[in-house]
């Protein structure tokens, strides 16, 4: 707590002598206390005692003190502490003295220097030199009331204020309910707006999508008219022109993107799946382009027990992927060396690994059965899979030497590639590829069919096979990623270039029902789409 301030006229009353009006000190002005209890400065005791005769009469209370010397009076100690606290100690007590001297105790007021004057010092300095100085108490009653016309003056100001502050509450009172009643109704405009713009969006998406119908069986009819032109013309000619169409795709793993893509084949509704192995999952697109993507998904409890023994989770490594007449996809997986199916909406039905070792190529037979080459174990597998039960039935169709990439005709005469051939053009961190170098097929009781060796005309030989498929006429397509082209085989001998240039890494190749044909291009990471007329023709041999 602070200590209370000092009164100056109770210090005034204390440190004066009441007969000279001078302040104590410590020398001839020391204080005495007489006998009475009252105390005299020794220097007016002096002039007291020299008046009489063994003894003081108090001027106060008359009661006279005997002695003969004034060194018989005590001192007013208490006076004596005071002073010391002022000369030294007390910095507040300090500022009670003369402002001048410092000594004495001020009775005098100077508006000129607004400072505090004793008797002695008014005259220096102040009055000789024509300053306004006045008592103490005149100055002090004289503040007081102009600090009370101030103050008056003040609180009417405060008055019109606190009105003025009332009138300004009582405004931005009404400006706020103004606020929120105009804000609920800009909220009600608002919502209203909203339910009308999604009215207005709902009924101009359903007739655009009324008009995108009309122009796709338009555009449909168009290009069936189209194609029916070109073979028309191709049918004067005795070559098969491939026209380069467009590119899908590039290095990425962004949704449409691929990172070493290894296997395609196509939907019975114009869906292309891309087997995405780089990536860890099979790509489907539509004809507006990417639609969605199916990976692995371990359960959650397998997700908790792999990560409490700090394990990968489990992944999905494509190597290979064909799609059934009945909706079922078909993928090889490198991760367990085991066969996923799937359905097109990414739910997965059954996996096997019964008797393989290594399964690489699958595809779909026109019964809705599967074919999966084993690599390693060497052999060929065929799989009955139901969507509700999973894998029924599975039995050795073949033996083959390395039996690799594997694709089904509309008679159900299976091809599969043979031998190990490798593209020793292996670009940075990509994996080595392994393909095939002859050609095998077995029909569907088993019986081995038409061979394409490794040399299959006196000039040309495969070097690395990495991709087949069959379109429909029977023919036999191959991807030969070591010559880096599309060869064809026709069912009545012989064989085509169908692509010779703009392709680095070939992997799969496939057809569709609008005369396109598909190939993957691993090392270019995208689809690229060819015209593809199918004409019947004499055979190169």
């Amino acid at each position: 707590m602070a200590a209370a301030p000092l009164d100056p006229d109770l210090m005034r009353e204390v440190l004066e002598c009441p007969i000279c009006f001078e302040t104590y000190n410590q020398s001839q002005l020391r204080p005495k206390l007489l006998q009475c209890g009252h105390t005299v400065c020794q220097h007016c005791l002096e002039k007291l005692l020299a008046n009489t005769i063994n003894g003081v009469r108090c001027p106060f209370c008359s009661k006279v003190s005997r002695m003969s010397s004034i060194s018989q009076l005590a001192d007013n100690l208490t006076v004596l502490k005071i002073l010391d606290c002022t000369t030294s100690c007390s910095a507040s007590a300090a500022f009670l003295m003369c402002t001048s001297c410092c000594n004495r105790l001020p009775r005098q007021y100077c508006h000129n220097c607004a400072t505090v004057l004793c008797e002695v010092c008014k005259g220096e300095g102040h009055l000789h030199q024509g300053h306004a100085v006045q008592p103490i108490r005149v100055a002090a009653e004289q503040r007081r009331k102009d600090l009370g016309v101030k103050l008056a003056t003040l609180r009417n100001v405060m008055g019109h204020i606190q009105k003025k502050k009332a009138a300004i509450e009582n405004i931005n009172k009404s400006l706020r309910s103004k606020y929120q009643t105009v804000q609920q109704e800009y909220a009600t405009a608002e919502q209203h707006l909203q339910e009308e713009l999604r009215r207005s969006r709902r009924a101009f998406a359903a007739s655009m999508a009324e008009v995108e119908k009309v122009n796709a069986q338009v555009l449909e009819e168009q290009t069936y008219h189209l194609n029916i032109a070109e073979v028309k013309v191709l049918s004067r000619c005795d070559y098969l022109t491939m026209l380069f169409v467009k590119k899908m795709g590039c290095k990425g793993t962004l949704p449409g993107m691929f990172n070493v893509p290894v296997g395609i084949c196509v939907t019975a509704q114009g869906e292309v799946l891309v087997a995405d192995r780089g990536n860890n999952r099979i790509q489907i697109f539509n004809r507006k382009g990417f639609q969605r993507e199916i990976r692995r998904n371990a359960s959650s409890i397998d997700n908790f027990v792999l990560s409490f023994l700090g394990a990968d989770l489990p992944t999905l490594v494509p190597l290979s992927i064909a799609v059934s007449t009945q909706g079922l996809i078909g993928v090889t997986d490198n991760y367990d060396n085991s066969v996923k199916f799937y359905t097109l909406d990414g739910h997965c039905v059954a996996c096997h690994k019964n008797q393989l070792i290594k399964p690489w190529g699958i595809a779909a037979t026109p019964s809705g059965q599967f074919v999966v080459s084993d690599v390693e174990g060497g052999k060929l597998w065929c799989l009955t899979v139901e969507r509700s039960v999973g894998v029924v039935s599975y039995n050795r169709l073949c033996s083959a030497v390395r039996p690799k990439f594997v694709t089904c005709d509309a008679g159900g005469t299976v091809y599969f590639t043979q031998g190990l051939a490798l593209n020793f053009e292996k670009h940075q961190s990509e994996p080595q590829l392994e393909g095939g170098f002859s050609i095998g097929s077995v029909d569907a009781n088993g019986q081995l069919g038409k061979q394409f060796s490794h040399f299959f005309s006196e000039k040309e030989d495969f070097l690395c096979i990495t991709g087949m498929c069959v379109d429909a006429s029977g023919d036999l397509l191959v991807t030969d990623s070591g010559r880096k082209e599309i060869l064809q085989f026709p069912k009545e001998g012989g064989f085509k270039v169908l692509i010779k240039d703009g392709l680095s890494c070939p992997t799969g190749v496939t057809t569709t029902q609008k005369g396109q044909l598909l190939v993957l291009d691993c090392r270019d990471h995208c689809i690229k789409v060819y015209t593809y007329v199918q004409r019947r023709h004499s055979a190169v041999s």
